[in-house]
């Protein structure tokens, strides 16, 4: 049973202090650590962003740029309202039942040099998967981009960073930051 505390030192038979809680200490909850090899450049080798990073009052912080990056998730022009196209970036997380997860993507460039779109998908599989659970776009104004859901369950997210406008080059590839943060785990921030 979870006890208030302020330290480890305040839990006892082996619990740890996480959020003022005494919790037990992680059982192989997924997704901890960072993953820096992979290239994010196809749904594939997407970039695993960690819980414990993404638990950190700062977040999950990247600079990237979809600058000659892979074209592994283009969707058709039926999906008017994510269409995309060409250059594409590619990040995977975990989630916990009932946490909540913001991604924001900000284009480096002046707006209008790059109008990004996130698109997110429920697993790893990305447009093989089926159409994704959520996709933002302002509408082509170049200005930065943010996706906010809440799990249903626990599993694997992917989220996309893309271009909007596949015929204006100029404007569907390009540098930016993107911020990731994760709230309301009620488990041990793994790993710790």
């Amino acid at each position: 049973m979870c006890v208030p505390c302020v330290t480890s030192q305040h839990c006892t038979g082996g619990l740890l202090c996480v959020n003022n809680l005494c919790v037990p200490p992680c059982i192989g909850v997924e997704g901890c650590a960072d993953e820096g090899s992979q290239t994010s450049n196809e749904c594939g080798t997407a970039k695993v962003m960690g819980r414990t990073t993404l638990f950190t009052s700062d977040g999950y912080m990247i600079a990237a740029n979809t600058t000659s990056a892979g074209n592994d998730d283009d969707l058709a022009t039926t999906e008017t309202d994510c269409f995309d196209g060409k250059y594409d970036q590619f990040y995977r997380f975990y989630m916990k039942k009932a946490e909540t997860i913001t991604v924001t993507a900000d284009p480096v460039a002046a707006a209008w040099d790059f109008d990004i779109m996130l698109k997110l998908y429920a697993g790893t599989t990305c447009k093989a998967g089926g159409s994704p659970i959520s996709c933002t776009d302002d509408g082509y104004d170049g200005a930065s981009e943010t996706v906010t859901h809440s799990a249903s369950a626990d599993g694997w997210y992917t989220v996309v960073v893309d271009g909007r406008l596949a015929f204006a080059d100029a404007q569907d590839y390009g540098a930016y930051n993107l911020v990731a943060k994760l709230m309301g785990n009620k488990a041990p921030l793994c790993c710790q």
